[in-house]
């Protein structure tokens, strides 16, 4: 998006250029005429436009032409169709190939894009994990900004997701966020809630991770590491979360050669298009009417559709609760679902 910006604005200032040295061969023109024919301002400019506009004229009467006049006369009208020509291009180009209403648009898309709070940015690297994460988000419908600096990897992103999402809602930035810090400024970093780090570099992880924190004291920061020593560094760097592909890759392939037959529901789900796997964390408020209550009682599954996968009291989680554990205030359930009015019903619980 902002490349397409970039391509239209450099047409608009072309059109400018065209208009301005036009506007100059004029004035030369005229500044010529007086200077080598002794007339006026207004009878130089009016023989001026018309060399210019090629209506054509005769030589004016009692009037001698000299070889100087024949030498301005020329350049002039070959240096002014040339530039009047250059000019009409930019015009039409711009008027009939539809870059006013392209520019429009774009700039219309990037002021929401800018506008966007508690939105998750993706950095994304060629080796495709910031593509998936991004299809994740649009499936549940959380709002993101796409940025790397590849345009086919960027088109690539686009394509897969435009199953998922209106094209319209999917903002994107075509440019290197190692070098250019102005781009996580126009991702809405200061808003964001979240930033996805997935270079194709650890380095450059880390680089970004520190960028993202001086710009953003508290956005969620989770990022990839490619190597095990490197997850202390963004550690350090500030980030919050640290996933290391090779590592859960490492764990799914054991569990796999322990027990051939293992397949975890997630994969089940993930292989299943037509499934939309959603979690979400709900906290219980001071005045739920489930505080007292035991989770055989309030029958999450049966009355919304929900499964509880764990509570969060304070800094413990417990997975897969006994179904005797008691609700109360503060506690924070965590649950699995494929639909939005699920969440919404267990929230008024």
């Amino acid at each position: 998006m902002e490349e397409d910006s970039n391509l239209i604005r450099k047409r608009i200032i072309g059109l400018i250029i065209g208009l301005v040295s036009l506007g100059l061969v004029i004035l030369c023109g005229t500044f010529g005429y007086m200077y080598i024919e002794k007339w006026d301002f207004l009878t130089s400019f009016f023989w001026s436009v018309i060399t210019l506009s090629t209506v054509g004229y005769g030589i004016p009467k009692n009037n001698v032409m000299t070889s100087a006049d024949y030498i301005f006369i020329i350049s002039l009208i070959v240096i002014g169709i040339s530039i009047f020509l250059y000019t009409l291009g930019n015009i039409a180009s711009f008027l009939f190939d539809g870059d006013l209403r392209r520019y429009s648009r774009i700039r219309k898309k990037m002021k929401k894009m800018e506008n966007l709070k508690d939105h998750c940015i993706i950095a994304g690297g060629r080796r495709g994990i910031g593509k998936y994460v991004a299809i994740q988000l649009a499936i549940n419908k959380y709002p993101f900004v796409f940025v790397a600096r590849d345009k086919d990897y960027v088109e690539d992103a686009r394509s897969s997701l435009i199953k998922y999402m209106d094209e319209k809602d999917f903002y994107y930035i075509v440019g290197d966020i190692t070098t250019d810090e102005s781009i996580l400024m126009k991702a809405g970093i200061k808003n964001a809630k979240s930033i996805v780090i997935a270079l194709t570099d650890d380095s450059l992880n880390v680089h970004v991770s520190l960028i993202a924190r001086s710009m953003n004291k508290s956005i969620n920061i989770v990022s990839e590491a490619l190597e095990e020593p490197v997850i202390k560094r963004l550690n350090y760097a500030g980030a919050n979360s640290v996933i290391s592909p090779v590592e859960i890759a490492a764990s799914r392939m054991s569990s796999l050669v322990l027990d051939p037959s293992l397949r975890s529901f997630t994969e089940i789900v993930h292989k299943n298009e037509n499934v939309e796997l959603k979690s979400a964390e709900i906290p219980v408020s001071s005045n739920s009417k489930m505080i007292g209550k035991t989770i055989q009682e309030i029958k999450i599954s049966e009355k919304t559709g929900l499964i509880l996968i764990a509570i969060r009291k304070g800094d413990e989680v417990i997975f897969n609760p006994p179904v005797l554990t008691e609700i109360e205030s503060g506690m924070t359930l965590i649950v699995m679902g494929n639909d939005d009015s699920q969440f919404a019903n267990l929230r008024k619980a």
